[in-house]
């Protein structure tokens, strides 16, 4: 159904903004309609991809979603948190001594 309405919103969309272009630079009726019509059509495909592509991303989101929340519950921490701890536990300070250059 989201899709459906994506694709039509897509390609009314193109075909108004073709028809008022179109119509605005006094191109003949025909041209214009011809015109308005291919953009119709292809805005229509390009509407359904995004719609497909967009539920998709956002479906793969709630799932991750969906886990972190399932591995917080069981007691283990999600690996993206571990990592990150990992990285913060390190020392990383270095005594660098002031006004000695590397190349000195």
């Amino acid at each position: 159904m989201t899709t459906r309405v994506c694709a039509a919103a897509m390609g009314l969309l193109g075909f108004s903004v073709s028809l008022f272009i179109g119509l605005v630079v006094d191109n003949p009726f025909i041209t214009v309609v011809t015109r308005s019509l291919y953009m119709l059509l292809l805005f229509t495909i390009l509407g359904a991809i995004l719609s497909v592509l967009g539920q998709k991303v956002i479906e793969e989101h709630f799932e991750s979603l969906k886990a972190q929340a399932m591995s917080k519950e069981e007691g283990h921490e999600p690996v993206a948190e571990t990592a990150e701890a990992e990285i913060q536990s390190e020392d990383i300070s270095q005594d660098i001594p002031v006004g000695e250059t590397a190349g000195a």
